[in-house]
């Protein structure tokens, strides 16, 4: 799946760069929680940006000390879809034919990104983690 997530991050520059929007740095800090909340939702059978709790991400962040001036996530999942060049792919149409996703790739107040992938049965579950 580290192949899908360093796939997902090149389209998302590519995409940057087509749109005159400046490359995001990936965050390997960023990529931590991207995982965790993917494999949470994985594991824990919800999808939504809020988990069973009703807690965002930027509250673990936060207990864990991390700071941030700008945050936001996009989450996905795919079902019957194994491989990596088609997941990537499949993922990032998703997200850049909605508008509230492809917000979040192409925006300025961003400056970076973690990707985060977790496969589950059938079911791939993706997580972009955005930071500045």
């Amino acid at each position: 799946m580290a192949q899908v997530e360093q796939m997902i991050f090149t389209r998302v520059n590519q995409e940057r760069a087509k749109a005159g929007v400046a490359t995001l740095s990936y965050s390997t800090t960023m990529e931590k929680y991207a995982r965790i909340k993917s494999q949470d939702m994985g594991d824990r059978a919800y999808f939504r940006h809020e988990d069973p709790e009703g807690n965002l991400m930027t509250t673990r962040m936060q207990k864990d000390g991390v700071r941030y001036s700008a945050w936001g996530e996009n989450i996905a999942y795919i079902g019957g879809v194994s491989d990596a060049n088609a997941l990537a792919n499949q993922f990032m149409n998703n997200w850049m034919n909605s508008p509230g996703h492809r917000a979040n790739i192409l925006s300025d107040k961003f400056t970076g990104i973690g990707v985060g992938i977790y496969k589950v049965g059938n079911k791939v579950y993706a997580t972009q983690e955005f930071v500045r």
